[in-house]
C-alpha cells in the first residue's frame, strides 16, 4: 500500500524545541497513516487500531507539551490557554469517535481526518510556534512581556501569511487527497477531474507566486548549479538587483560576499552528492552582500526539493542589521559603561573569572587594582556632573593608555575603577613588584594636570592591590580584598599604593623604605673597602673597590640587600658614578704616597651603567676633574654584559683602552662565555669566579674548569686572577698551574681605607 501524505512536514513547522518537533514528526506520521488506510479502504478494526494509537500519541504528546511550557509558563495565561486547547481537542476526537453509530463510518473517520490535519496545523504553526520562539527570547534574557512581543513579531508579515494559506488549504487538501486517490485506485478519474486537479494546481502555484511577491522576506530560488530562477521583490529591495538582473546569473556572485564564495560552492555540491544538509531547513545567521558591495547581516533558511531528478532550492532571508544593532545596544548596556564604554563591574568580573581559571591552569600570578579617584564627590559637587564627567572620560583614557592589552580595566561606580592585570609571574613577590610598577604608572599618569571648564585641574587617586595565584578566592571576594587595600591607602593619607596581603604589603613596605634610605645615603653614607690583588711574590699591585652603606642607625647594610635594588631602580647609575669618581681621587692622592704609587684599583661596573650612550663620556670627565692616570685604572665587567649590543661594548672598551684604561672579566665561567665574542673583546685580565675556586680542591669539574680558564688566558696572551682564595692549599693548585695574581680572605678582607694603607705598610 502507497503512502498519502496529506500532511506533509516542512522544516518550517520546526519549533525550534527538538523533542516537540520529534513528536510533532510522529504525530502526523500516524495523521498520514490513518488517511493511507482510509483510502485504501482498509477495514473497520484495523483502522480503529491505528486511530487509537494516534489518540494516545496526542495524549503523551500533550503531556510532554506542558510540561516543557510548565517550566517556562507558570501561572501565565499562555499556559492556561494551551492547556484548554489539549482538553478541547480530547473531547472533540470523542464526540466525533461517538457519531460512528449515528453516521457511515467513512463519513466519521474523513470528518475526524478533516478535523485532526486542520487542528494539527493550527496547534504547530500558532499555538507551539508562538510559545516556542517566546521560549527562545526568555533563554537569552528578555522578560516575558519583551519576548511575546518579539514572538509576535517573528510570526507577522511572511509567516502570517504562510500561516493562514496553510490553514485555509489543508482541511480540503485532506477530503480532496481522500477523494482522489480512491478515484485513482479504481481507476475511475474521468477527464473533467484531471482538468479540475489542473486548475486546482495553477490557482495553487498562483497563491504561492503571490505569497512570494508579498514576502517581507527575500525569497530566491537557485537550481542545483547555483544560478538563480526565481526573485521576488523583496530581494530586490534587499540586494538591489532587479529580477531582470538576476534571473540566470550566479547567486554566490550576486549576494555572497567573495570570502564566503567558495563555501557556499562547495556546500552545495556536497548536499548535491551526498544528499547530507549541513545548512539545509536550518535557520542560521551569516552575511550578505548588496549589489554596491556593502556587507550586512542576515538571517537565512534554504529548503531543497527534487524536482525531475534534480535540485532546487529556496532561500529565504531577512535583513537582521537593526536587530543586530539593538542586541548590540543591548549587550553594551549589559556590559559597559555608557560614560566611559570601559566594561562595566559584570563584565570586569567575568574577565576576572577567566583569569582566575588561567593563574590556575597556569600557575602563574596576577594582580587586581582598585583605584579611587581622591575626592571625586567634591569635585562633582562643587564643578557640576559635566566636568566629573569630562574627568572620568579623561581618567579612563590614561588609564588605557598606560596598560597592555591584555589587562582588563573597568569603571565600576562614581569614580572608582578596577583593573585585572594579565599573568604575571609564577613567583608572588615579583608579581607583586611588578604590579606595584604598574600602580606607580598610573598614578602618575592620573595626576598629570588637565583643563576643566577653562582651568587646569589636579587630580590624585588611591590604589588597592590584591594578589592571586589560584582559583580558590571567588572574584567577588577578591575585588573587596582591592577595595579594602585602597581604603587603607586612602587613610594612609592619598596618592598611595596598598596591598592587602599583610605580608606582601610588609615587605614592599620595607623595601620602599630602604629605597628611600638609600636616596638618600647616595653619597654621604656609603664608603668604599679595599680588597687586596697580590701576585704570586705576595706584592700587593691592585685592589678592587667595594662599596658599603654605613647607615647612621642601623649600621652595615648588606651589599645583597641595597645592590640589587640599586640595579632595580636604576640608582646603580649615580652610585657607579661615586664608586669611579671616589676611586680614581683615591688613586691620585696615592701618586704622593711611595708604597702606594704603584697600585691599580680595580672598579665594579654594571651592564646598566656601561650601556648608557655616555658611559665614556663620563669615565673621561672624571679622568679630566681627578687628574689621575687612566693606567691605574681596571674596570671590571661581568659576563652578563655581552648578551646584548657587542659592537658598542667593542668600540667602548677600545676608546677607553687608548687611553690606558685596563679591563677585567669577571666572574668569568658562570655567564656568557662566547669565545667567538671573548677573542673580539680589548680585555687585559680574565677572573676566575669564587665558586670554581671553593671547589677545586673537592671537585674535579671545578678543578677543570679552572684549568681550562687559565689556558684560555694563557693562549690569549691575558692575565689571570683567582678570586675568593681562603687557604694555602688552594693558592698552591692555582699557582701550579699557572695563576699568578690572588685575591681572597687568605690575604685579607675587603677593609676602609684606613685599614689597607696600614696592610700597605706591613707588606
Amino acid at each position: 500500500m502507497n503512502s498519502i501524505d496529506i500532511f506533509p512536514w516542512n522544516e518550517g513547522f520546526s519549533t525550534g524545541v527538538s523533542i516537540i518537533d520529534d513528536q510533532h514528526k510522529q504525530l502526523i506520521q500516524l495523521l498520514n497513516l490513518l488517511a493511507s488506510h482510509v483510502a485504501y479502504k482498509t477495514d473497520i478494526p484495523a483502522l480503529n487500531i491505528i486511530f487509537k494509537e494516534l489518540a494516545d500519541y496526542a495524549i503523551y504528546h500533550f503531556e510532554t507539551e506542558e510540561a516543557i511550557w510548565h517550566e517556562y509558563f507558570p501561572e501565565d495565561s499562555l499556559e492556561k490557554n494551551h492547556k484548554e486547547t489539549h482538553n478541547n481537542f480530547i473531547a472533540t476526537v470523542s464526540s466525533l469517535k461517538n457519531n460512528e453509530n449515528a453516521e457511515p463510518v467513512n463519513v466519521v473517520i474523513e470528518k475526524l481526518l478533516f478535523f485532526l490535519s486542520s487542528w494539527l496545523a493550527s496547534h504547530i504553526l500558532e499555538s507551539d510556534m508562538f510559545m516556542a520562539l517566546t521560549v527562545l527570547g526568555l533563554k537569552s534574557g528578555m522578560p516575558m512581556e519583551s519576548a511575546k512581543k518579539q514572538a509576535s513579531e517573528r510570526m507577522s508579515g511572511t509567516m502570517r501569511t504562510l500561516i493562514d494559506i496553510v490553514l485555509s488549504t489543508y482541511g480540503n487538501r485532506v477530503t480532496n487527497t481522500l477523494h482522489l486517490m480512491r478515484e485513482i485506485k479504481g481507476h475511475q478519474k474521468t477527464e473533467s477531474d484531471l482538468i479540475q486537479a489542473l486548475k486546482e494546481q495553477k490557482e495553487s502555484a498562483a497563491r504561492i507566486q503571490s505569497l512570494m511577491d508579498s514576502a517581507l522576506d527575500a525569497v530566491v530560488g537557485m537550481d542545483e548549479n547555483g544560478k538563480v530562477i526565481a526573485w521576488n521583490p523583496q530581494a530586490e529591495v534587499i540586494f538591489g538587483y532587479s529580477r531582470e538582473e538576476s534571473i540566470g546569473r550566479d547567486v554566490a556572485d550576486l549576494i555572497v560576499p567573495p570570502i564566503h564564495r567558495e563555501a557556499h560552492r562547495q556546500g552545495m555540491a556536497r548536499f548535491i552528492t551526498t544528499n547530507e544538509p549541513s545548512i539545509i531547513g536550518k535557520r542560521v545567521e551569516i552575511t550578505g552582500m548588496r549589489s554596491d558591495g556593502t556587507e550586512f547581516p542576515v538571517e537565512l533558511t534554504i529548503s531543497g526539493l527534487l524536482q525531475n531528478n534534480k535540485h532546487i532550492f529556496n532561500a529565504y532571508i531577512r535583513d537582521i542589521t537593526d536587530r543586530k544593532k539593538h542586541e548590540e545596544a543591548i549587550y553594551d548596556l549589559a556590559f559597559y559603561d555608557p560614560l566611559t564604554h570601559l566594561p562595566n563591574r559584570r563584565l570586569m568580573l567575568d574577565r576576572l573569572e577567566q583569569k582566575l581559571r588561567s593563574s590556575d591552569r597556569l600557575n602563574l600570578s596576577s594582580a587586581i587594582l582598585f583605584i579611587s579617584i581622591n575626592d571625586f564627590k567634591i569635585l562633582n559637587t562643587t564643578h557640576g556632573h559635566n566636568a566629573a564627567d569630562l574627568l572620568l572620560i579623561e581618567i579612563a583614557k590614561r588609564l588605557q593608555d598606560n596598560l597592555y592589552k591584555n589587562d582588563t580595566v573597568a569603571r565600576l561606580d562614581g569614580g572608582e575603577f578596577a583593573i585585572v592585570l594579565d599573568l604575571l609571574n609564577n613567583e608572588i613577590d615579583m608579581a607583586a613588584t611588578m604590579a606595584t610598577k604598574v600602580a606607580k604608572k598610573l598614578l602618575t599618569a592620573i595626576g598629570l594636570p588637565l583643563t576643566l571648564q577653562d582651568s587646569d585641574y589636579h587630580c590624585s587617586a588611591s590604589i588597592g592591590i590584591t594578589l592571586f595565584i589560584n582559583n580558590v578566592i571567588a572574584s567577588d571576594e577578591l575585588l573587596k580584598h582591592a577595595e579594602a587595600a585602597m581604603q587603607q591607602a586612602e587613610h594612609h593619607g592619598r596618592n598611595e599604593i596598598k596591598f592587602y596581603d599583610p605580608e606582601t604589603q610588609s615587605a614592599l613596605e620595607t623595601r620602599a623604605k630602604l629605597e628611600t634610605l638609600l636616596r638618600k645615603a647616595i653619597p654621604d653614607e656609603l664608603q668604599l673597602y679595599y680588597q687586596m690583588q697580590v701576585d704570586r711574590t705576595g706584592l700587593i699591585n691592585c685592589a678592587e673597590v667595594l662599596v658599603r652603606w654605613i647607615h647612621p642607625k642601623n649600621g652595615v647594610i648588606s651589599p645583597a640587600d641595597f645592590i640589587p635594588l640599586a640595579e632595580e631602580t636604576g640608582l646603580i647609575l649615580p652610585l657607579g658614578l661615586w664608586v669611579l669618581e671616589t676611586a680614581c681621587k683615591q688613586l691620585k692622592d696615592w701618586e704622593h704616597v711611595d708604597n702606594a704609587r704603584h697600585l691599580s684599583l680595580a672598579v665594579n661596573v654594571s651592564a646598566k651603567q656601561f650601556h648608557q650612550p655616555d658611559f665614556v663620556d663620563q669615565v673621561l670627565k672624571v679622568f679630566k676633574s681627578t687628574d689621575v692616570d687612566p693606567s691605574k685604572l681596571k674596570l671590571e665587567l661581568t659576563e652578563s654584559l655581552l648578551i646584548n649590543n657587542v659592537e658598542d661594548i667593542i668600540l667602548k672598551m677600545t676608546i677607553l683602552g687608548a687611553k690606558g684604561v685596563k679591563f677585567s672579566l669577571d666572574d668569568f665561567g658562570t655567564g656568557f662565555s662566547s669565545l667567538s665574542y671573548l677573542k673580539r673583546l680589548p680585555l687585559n685580565q680574565l677572573k676566575i669566579d669564587q665558586s670554581f675556586v671553593r671547589d677545586a680542591l673537592i671537585d674535579p669539574n671545578d678543578a677543570a674548569i679552572v684549568r681550562t680558564i687559565i689556558a684560555l688566558g694563557q693562549s690569549m696572551g691575558l692575565d689571570v686572577i683567582a678570586e675568593g682564595v681562603e687557604i694555602e692549599d688552594q693558592r698552591n693548585f692555582l699557582e701550579i698551574h699557572g695563576c699568578n695574581h690572588f685575591q681572597g680572605y687568605l690575604f685579607s678582607k675587603p677593609v676602609p681605607l684606613h685599614e689597607f694603607e696600614a696592610l700597605l705598610e706591613i707588606n
